[in-house]
């Protein structure tokens, strides 16, 4: 099985919280946003997710697979490095960064890192 992390609640993430829990292969273990209701709201009926403002909770979870990004755009970048650095798969919701080096220097990390 699989653990999940995701970050960003809004109205994408809300459905990701539901299609990861459908996916029988797949433990959602945390959702992080900014927005602490938003996030308690987004895993309603769901008790065993965890929630969290700091996605650094999420870095330090070393059971952790992969997360899934869905922040807005400016954030895709750093987000996602700074998992692909620690050995946590991505799943960048689009527009996987809001410049070409942003997204070539996103690629290059997953490439050094073996990902």
């Amino acid at each position: 099985m699989q653990s999940i992390g995701l970050i960003g609640t809004g109205y994408w993430g809300s459905n990701y919280v539901r299609i990861f829990n459908e996916i029988d292969e797949c433990e959602l273990k945390w959702c992080a946003d900014l927005d602490k209701r938003r996030a308690e709201q987004a895993v309603k009926g769901y008790p065993h997710i965890k929630t969290t403002t700091n996605t650094q909770q999420l870095l330090r979870d070393p059971d952790l697979d992969g997360v899934c990004i869905s922040t807005p755009p400016e954030t895709h970048h750093q987000l996602s490095t700074s998992f692909l650095e620690n050995g946590v798969d991505v799943l960048i919701e689009k527009p996987l960064a809001t410049t070409t080096e942003s997204a070539w220097d996103i690629v290059s990390t997953a490439d050094a890192e073996g990902q």
